[in-house]
């Protein structure tokens, strides 16, 4: 994951894919010169303290205007982020399908089809396994139009 992309928590936060502890080390590993005084608040929680964890990430994301987010727009937020990792090849295409294929039937949006090519590549590859290249290319294809349908 490249550095600490707000609008990214807030997908994974409001998708329930995020806990405390990671996003805490997350504030942590985005602390920069100079220091954003609100991730340092976050970074400084106790991982078990959820209160001090709720205020500093209401905070970031207010300063960010992200109070609101639902489910459909952090499902597109969310997919937005991996299918960038999977063509910077920072995430193997694989993991990334599963990844948000997991995310968006756990979300369970009603009429949402928009990441169902993931879903499919998911739930085929285990099944195929000698088409592994076949599947880790479609999920590049499909990175790309989901990209270029949300730009």
């Amino acid at each position: 994951m490249k550095g600490f992309d707000i609008k990214f928590i807030k997908a994974a936060d409001v998708l329930g894919v995020i806990d405390p502890r990671t996003m805490v080390q997350l504030a942590e590993d985005g602390l920069s010169d100079p220091v954003d005084t609100d991730l340092l608040e976050l970074s400084l929680c106790d991982p078990e303290d959820d209160a001090c964890i709720s205020r500093a990430k209401l905070t970031l994301y207010q300063k960010a205007r992200l109070e609101e987010m639902d489910k459909t727009s952090a499902l597109n937020t969310y997919a937005k982020y991996i299918c960038d990792e999977i063509l910077e090849n920072a995430l193997d295409p694989l993991v990334g399908s599963q990844m948000i294929a997991k995310v968006a039937i756990s979300a369970d949006v009603d009429g949402y089809d928009n990441l169902d090519p993931f879903i499919y590549i998911y739930s085929e590859v285990g099944g195929r396994p000698s088409d592994k290249d076949f599947f880790a290319n479609a999920a590049r294809r499909e990175a790309e139009l989901f990209l270029s349908r949300e730009r």
